[in-house]
């Protein structure tokens, strides 16, 4: 078992932040298919993804036809403005509140003093905005507090008997499928644990919920032996997640070096595959005219 220690302000450095977040998003991957509601899901991905990318595009909006990727779109849009780290602080509160056994605020009958209660359908339709996000000044000031009202995330009441906060993740996976240890390995640039999953005969590119492989974890992470082990076992360079984000727009936006560019491109990734918000690998390259990446992208047209 890890213990990490939260004090009430979450006055952790950035190391141990993200390493916190980290273990979050290992925990959340193993909650079990139908724990949660729909709704809670929808908020465990918005925040996420802003704590990941930050404020999401305003290129493309998948269609309401595709009700996923649209629902999805919706969710994270909500987090508009929020800075990462805040988000980050707040998706590991959700992750431990649930973890714990929290109920959900769409529940009936919960209890008027859970921790977690995400206001969306519950708002008057004048109080809130096209996207269910509520448009009262309190709401709308983009400052951390302001995101706490709206989300209805209170202080926890979970460990308020003892001086500091205790988020515990356990690393026992011995019932965890080959899958999941190997993604939570790629997400950890655990080489030991990658190499036991593939042994045990891991599906290379069995996606988590959101459509992500290890390959996307390892390329986030930017650690190039899971990335290579992962390639000579065969896992599939060209997998996008559902938004449509590829291995190699991953590793592009993580910032990842350009040797490590350079075997992606090289294991065939391609470099013009865009997501859902019509980014791709090569644009977000050219944005950001990095020359050593534009002069790398411009030898694979």
């Amino acid at each position: 078992m890890q213990q990490l220690l939260l004090d009430d302000d979450f006055d952790v450095t950035p190391e141990e932040l993200q390493q916190l977040f980290d273990e979050a998003a290992k925990v959340a991957r193993a909650f079990p298919k139908g724990m949660l509601d729909q709704r809670d899901q929808l908020m465990m991905y918005g925040l996420y993804k802003q704590a990941q990318h930050g404020d999401a595009a305003d290129g493309v909006i998948p269609s309401k036809l595709n009700v996923v990727a649209h629902a999805k779109y919706v969710a994270w849009k909500k987090f508009i403005g929020l800075p990462k780290q805040f988000a980050m602080r707040k998706y590991c509160e959700v992750v431990f509140h649930f973890a714990k056994g929290g109920a959900s605020s769409f529940q009936e009958g919960t209890d008027e003093n859970a921790d977690v209660v995400y206001h969306d359908d519950d708002r008057d339709e004048c109080d809130v905005d096209e996207d269910g996000c509520p448009i009262e000044d309190e709401y709308n000031n983009n400052s951390p507090e302001s995101y706490s009202r709206m989300m209805g995330i209170r202080q926890s009441t979970l460990s308020n008997n003892v001086s500091n906060k205790l988020f515990q993740c356990f690393d026992d996976e011995s019932g965890s499928s080959p899958e999941v240890r190997l993604r939570n390995a790629a997400l950890s640039s655990d080489k030991v644990g990658l190499e036991s999953a593939i042994h045990d005969g891991a599906n290379l590119d069995d996606p988590d919920e959101s459509g992500q492989t290890a390959l996307h974890f390892a390329a986030d992470k930017g650690c190039m032996d899971c990335l290579c082990m992962l390639l000579s076992a065969g896992a599939y360079i060209n997998a996008y997640e559902q938004d449509g984000i590829s291995v190699l727009q991953t590793a592009v936006s993580a910032g990842i070096d350009v040797e490590g560019v350079r075997v992606l491109l090289e294991a065939g990734a391609d470099p013009d595959a865009q997501a859902v918000d019509g980014d791709s690998p090569r644009s977000i390259v050219l944005e950001e005219g990095k020359d050593e990446l534009v002069d790398l992208f411009a030898l694979y047209t």
